[in-house]
């Protein structure tokens, strides 16, 4: 088994909390577990001759592929919800990705793809990114061999299928976290949970890996949760008690983490992604139309 990538924390032993573990996938070089596949794949494509990339991105993924991007002398055009984060937006930019934001931005990622035929990094339904992902579970088997349960937040799926490979019987049970748009799986299992409106929320309305994750819930006896916002800023006050910082998606994480605490003599907690400092300003290429997105592929290429 190979040497762990990210560290784990222990709430002390007089803590409230003190079976949680957390897996602190923040503190990767990138700022989030996207780095367990991203550089790999873009090491493979610029091996086969290609430079140029699209990505929609909520902005993990955008901030990833930049970083390794940069250090590849490979371009990025991330395409991003205009009512996404903004904060992980500039960081995007500040890794010299070419940011654009849009309402479509799936939609659009996938016209430029086809028509300039440059590779879609999609990883919701690429089994090469599942395969990286089970190095998540091998690490969380190495650091904490006894854990009884895993809390991860989940929007497309792809890390907590990967992950969950890594187990070939006595899983440990999944308790998978959703919340704003990406809420298909609680759906699917606790409709009762879901607010009425949901649709102004950023994220993907369907996960890709439905039915895979809840076979996972359904084998390891592990359930769905939807987290509301109140939740998880409660959680970050607690959290700041113990200087521990991370994105929204780990924030709701925890919110289950202690839900389900006295149920298991161990939970560990994936902290998926880092809370960015503010942004100073807005990003400024937007598109609406495949006129305005073809004129920016356009100022792409010549950067």
């Amino acid at each position: 088994m190979h040497e762990a990538q990210t560290p784990l924390f222990r709430f002390p032993e007089d803590s409230p909390y003190r079976n949680i573990f957390v897996k602190r996938e923040d503190l990767s070089e990138t700022g989030s577990h996207k780095f367990r596949y991203l550089k790999s794949q873009l090491e493979g494509l610029k091996n086969q001759g290609i430079h140029q990339v699209v990505l929609s991105t909520t902005g993990n993924a955008g901030i990833t592929a930049s970083h390794y991007a940069k250090q590849l002398g490979m371009k990025v055009f991330c395409l991003m919800s205009d009512r996404g984060d903004m904060d992980k937006a500039a960081q995007i930019e500040e890794r010299d990705g070419f940011l654009v934001l849009s309402s479509r931005p799936v939609r659009f990622a996938k016209y430029l793809s086809k028509k300039y035929q440059v590779p879609f990094l999609r990883g919701s339904m690429d089994d090469f990114v599942v395969e990286q992902y089970r190095s998540l579970g091998e690490e969380i088997q190495q650091q904490v061999p006894e854990v009884a349960a895993i809390v991860n937040f989940g929007t497309s799926g792809t890390s907590t299928v990967g992950l969950m490979s890594a187990w070939k019987e006595s899983w440990p049970a999944l308790h998978l976290v959703q919340s704003g748009r990406s809420n298909s799986i609680v759906k699917a299992l606790h409709p009762e949970q879901i607010p009425a409106i949901t649709h102004e929320e950023p994220g993907l309305e369907d996960t890709p890996r439905r039915e895979e994750l809840l076979e996972y819930i359904r084998k390891s006896k592990g359930d769905a949760w939807y987290v509301q916002n109140y939740e998880f800023a409660q959680a970050r006050v607690i959290l700041h008690q113990y200087d521990l910082e991370t994105s929204w998606e780990g924030e709701c994480a925890f919110v289950v983490g202690q839900k389900i605490k006295d149920r298991y003599d161990s939970v560990l907690v994936i902290f998926s992604g880092k809370r960015w400092p503010a942004a100073h300003a807005m990003p400024n290429k937007k598109a609406e139309t495949f006129e305005q997105l073809d004129d920016l592929w356009q100022v792409f290429l010549q950067q």
